[in-house]
């Protein structure tokens, strides 16, 4: 149960980082820490695969 919990947290984290790389007139938040949440599986799967995110 932890772990899914975890995943659902580091998936809102991956949306807030996203959203805060946004200029500041398009973004609905800024979230300068979510970064820190975030694996780095998922942040280099992330670099890899900038479509998606």
């Amino acid at each position: 149960m932890t772990n899914n919990a975890s995943k659902t947290a580091e998936t809102i984290a991956v949306v807030r980082m996203t959203e805060s790389k946004k200029p500041e007139n398009e973004r609905i938040c800024y979230d300068p820490y979510a970064i820190h949440f975030i694996s780095q599986e998922v942040l280099d799967f992330a670099a890899k695969n900038p479509e998606q995110y």
